[in-house]
């Protein structure tokens, strides 16, 4: 009976993401782009050439700069066959901004064999899928993307660059890679935390929260021992869901990457759902406990009865 309410109380753990490695499928080179035409636009900076000192140690850089006060929107490279096997995946690499009057962004065009066209975009205020928006130094960014089952592999990427103004950006070498099979496009490297954007680490943080409540309604919810606290623990998990369900609503309506609105989801349902189911069941545990300590008090007294007589 404990260990079915404490398998029971542990399911939402059942939630948290995995941790797995990336694979990288294509190394993408300024130098080597810029050599081959396929760099549209931009100045290509060799490491050691016309940089400052801090920048001499740093692979090639490809420079963008807007004059113009007006948004634009500049197509930095093209990938034609990207040779995608799996069904995602993110394009990342380092980006560093300076002197961007308003909220850019970096985009990823994937077009797909039917003639459809989908983007994926840093929008998000911080994490590797943040906006670009005044200045900052080298930092990481990702352009994730998941391909629904059943649709076909890609058959060209682009990459481009918003500006919102007037600024400069610089782009470090580029990284194409795939991921198997419950793997998370945002994640930090081998041997590192994963970099989730704020609804991701939302996510893992409610699954935890639910997994902690869950494990101790199952113990003291089985042994039929502190009633109160039990449901009121209960009342927790369902705030809890409707945290993840409303999460998940903001997360889908902003078009984040599909694991952080699945896992806000899935975190949303458990525990609308499973407090409503495991209530009934919880009284009962309680009414059967409440029995059987009258019993046992009746055993007691009839037990005492004899020797108070036989001492009086």
């Amino acid at each position: 009976m404990n260990r079915r309410w404490l398998l029971l109380g542990l399911c939402p753990f059942l939630i948290s993401p995995p941790v797995a490695a990336e694979r990288v499928l294509k190394e993408l080179s300024w130098r080597e782009l810029s050599a081959s035409g396929a760099v549209a636009e931009g100045e290509v900076l060799l490491p050691g050439q016309g940089l400052a000192a801090s920048e001499a140690a740093r692979p090639d850089q490809l420079r963008l700069e807007s004059t113009s006060p007006r948004p634009r929107r500049v197509a930095v490279v093209r990938i034609d066959d990207p040779g995608l096997t799996a069904r995602e995946f993110a394009l990342r690499g380092e980006v560093r901004y300076a002197g961007l009057a308003g909220e850019g962004f970096l985009e990823m065009l994937v077009g797909l064999p039917d003639g459809s066209s989908y983007f994926s975009r840093t929008l998000d205020a911080d994490g590797p899928t943040a906006r670009l928006t005044g200045d900052s130094p080298w930092r990481e960014f990702a352009l994730p993307f998941f391909i629904l089952e059943g649709t076909e592999r890609p058959t060209w990427l682009q990459f481009n660059v918003v500006f919102p103004g007037e600024g400069t950006v610089w782009l470090g070498p580029l990284r194409l890679e795939q991921y198997g099979a419950r793997e998370a496009a945002l994640g930090a490297g081998a041997g590192r935390w994963r970099l989730l954007p704020p609804g991701g680490r939302l996510g893992v943080l409610l699954g935890l929260a639910m997994g902690v409540v869950g494990g101790l309604i199952g113990w003291l919810g089985g042994s039929g021992r502190s009633k109160r606290v039990v449901f009121g623990l209960v009342r927790v998990m369902f705030g809890l869901g409707v945290i993840g369900l409303v999460a998940a609503a903001v997360a889908i309506f902003q078009a984040r990457p599909f694991a952080v609105s699945y896992a806000l989801l899935i975190c949303g349902v458990i525990g609308v759902l499973l407090p409503r189911l495991i209530r009934p069941a919880l009284e009962r545990r309680y009414e059967t406990a409440g029995l059987e300590g009258k019993v046992q008090t009746l055993k007691d007294l009839e037990r005492d009865g004899p020797r108070r007589e036989t001492a009086t």
